[in-house]
């Protein structure tokens, strides 16, 4: 019995086995492939959540600069209507605050989250149940002293 010699094999066996050798290399990296582009597809998804994340607390912080301003607006110029501005403001920063909470989903982001929410009732709270009161005595009185 002679051993088996790759040079005694015949062509067309030859060829087959480079046949199946190309084949399944080209299975394997197509396996790689996909793997890759499922983890590509994972870390587009989450750079996505981030990016409305982080649009959506700059959008919170544009509300809550308009909201001082407005405040301020108030403070100055005591116009009933700047009160329906701020509740205007206020919906819509609540409205935000509820869409962008699911998204909160470390530790850090639910602690600063919920920094920024009282925060946001804080200056709610002094508006509403304090400065509107306040301004409307203010009026009040310069209204009776007047008279």
């Amino acid at each position: 019995m002679s051993k088996l010699n790759w040079r005694d094999l015949k062509i067309g066996f030859k060829y087959g086995v480079a046949l199946f050798t190309a084949i399944i290399l080209f299975i394997i990296a197509a396996g790689v492939i996909i793997t890759s582009l499922f983890a590509i597809r994972a870390s587009v998804n989450d750079i996505e959540i981030k990016n409305n994340r982080s649009l959506a607390i700059t959008q919170m912080s544009t509300l809550f600069k308009e909201k001082e301003l407005i405040i301020s607006e108030y403070m100055t110029f005591k116009k009933a209507d700047v009160v329906d501005k701020y509740i205007n403001v206020k919906t819509q920063f609540e409205a935000l605050e509820s869409e962008i909470q699911p998204y909160m989903n470390t530790k850090e982001l639910n602690l600063e989250f919920s920094l920024i929410g009282k925060n946001n009732q804080s200056m709610d709270d002094a508006f509403i149940d304090k400065m509107i009161p306040e301004m409307k005595k203010i009026i009040l009185n310069k209204f009776c002293q007047d008279s």
